[in-house]
């Protein structure tokens, strides 16, 4: 098998979606992204379609392969075509970027509106100042992100291997 024999599909994903947004109102906000990153279940060969790039791990890892994400946003007349950025933010800022849209008020969140971000005001955005993740998959994971920094422990939840018996406090 040939690299490119991955090309029809992703030719034909990008084509579904160019045909979605076409076929949508101009007032509509469209936005397009995943929960996470590419998945290795049923059957799914992650790299033979270098699903992740260069960026290391998959779905339920806390490396970036695993949560790095493309978001799509389209909304003519507000968003620049073809504009990219590299704002960081995380699944619960969708909530306060719908809520701030919508004139919502939101009564506790974490989540930061990345509103202005999509409409081109890069100087505006807030930006979080450390973003914490939790998976209790493959032994659990925590992660810890702070500006370009980020610390990873892994098997977080994962029984010791030994055990000890301290005197007085359980017991033998």
């Amino acid at each position: 098998m040939t690299g490119w024999n991955k090309f029809p599909f992703n030719l034909s994903l990008t084509i579904s979606v160019s045909n979605m947004f076409s076929q949508i109102d101009n007032k509509t906000l469209v936005m397009f992204s995943s929960d996470n990153g590419a998945t290795f279940t049923d059957g799914a060969d992650t790299r033979f379609f270098e699903s992740q790039g260069i960026l290391r791990g998959t779905k339920m890892d806390l490396y970036e392969g695993g949560i790095r994400i493309p978001f799509i946003a389209k909304w003519p007349g507000k968003i620049k075509p073809g504009s990219v950025n590299r704002h960081i933010s995380t699944r619960y800022d969708i909530m306060a970027t719908l809520a701030e849209l919508t004139g919502a008020s939101l009564l506790q969140t974490d989540g930061i509106s990345f509103l202005p971000q999509l409409f081109g005001h890069h100087t505006m955005q807030q930006k979080h100042p450390c973003l914490y993740f939790e998976y209790p998959e493959k032994g659990g994971q925590v992660a810890v992100r702070m500006g370009d920094w980020k610390g990873i422990k892994t098997g977080s939840f994962c029984a010791p291997s030994t055990t000890r018996s301290i005197p007085g406090m359980i017991p033998e």
